[in-house]
């Protein structure tokens, strides 16, 4: 295995069930929204683009964005299946958008709750090992501190394996054994502590 993660990514927010999907999509007032980090945004317009759906309003749910993304013409189902599929790749929160909330004309959301966790396996000297996001040779895991740095996780770096990682990694559900040359992509704080930032990182680390 070339990078491990034994990160556990928090229930992302999908709130669109396919049946209403496609009750949506014959409407003239389909809109969803959809909630994610700078990276994220930037790749959700870029597929509302290619399906040449419409971003009708712009706003914010804590750290991340938000956009209202509409199309005012019926689309088939595989066409409705795959955009689904695409967007709840990348999207921390996919939420249908009903009647009110369409006529409010507004894509502000409250802020999500707090994600706060104690050290990893219950073990106060294990604390510093909740920071580790990822394990593997540095050209693997020089793409992944990107995209931390990317969606919030400003401490974020590289660095040796210490003796707490070690330990941290070999208690991790189904972790490989660590390979001669692994490093660790450190977040600089305990990710899962930030929700949308981390949600930001694991759509990408899903998809690589």
């Amino acid at each position: 295995m070339a990078v491990y993660s034994g990160l556990q990514p928090l229930s992302s927010k999908i709130n669109v069930p396919f049946v209403l999907w496609m009750i949506l999509v014959a409407s003239a007032t389909t809109s969803v929204d959809l909630t994610g980090m700078p990276p994220q945004i930037e790749e959700l317009r870029a597929i509302a683009a290619a399906h040449k759906l419409s971003v009708l309003c712009v706003g914010k749910e804590g750290e991340a964005q938000v956009i209202r993304v509409g199309t005012s013409a019926t689309i088939d189902q595989a066409e409705a299946r795959k955009l689904l599929e695409e967007f709840r790749a990348r999207a921390s929160e996919v939420n249908a958008v009903d009647a009110a909330a369409f006529a409010s004309g507004t894509c502000d959301h409250g802020s999500p709750e707090s994600h706060a966790e104690g050290p990893p396996f219950g073990e106060a000297k294990l604390h510093a090992a909740a920071h580790d996001m990822a394990f593997g040779p540095r050209e693997r895991l020089a793409p992944l501190l990107q995209r931390a740095v990317s969606c919030g996780f400003a401490g974020a770096q590289i660095r040796p394996l210490d003796d707490i990682d070690r330990e941290y990694f070999g208690r991790a559900r189904n972790a490989p054994s660590i390979k001669p040359g692994w490093l660790v992509l450190d977040a600089g704080e305990p990710p899962a502590n930030r929700y949308q930032p981390f949600q930001c990182y694991m759509a990408y680390f899903r998809q690589h």
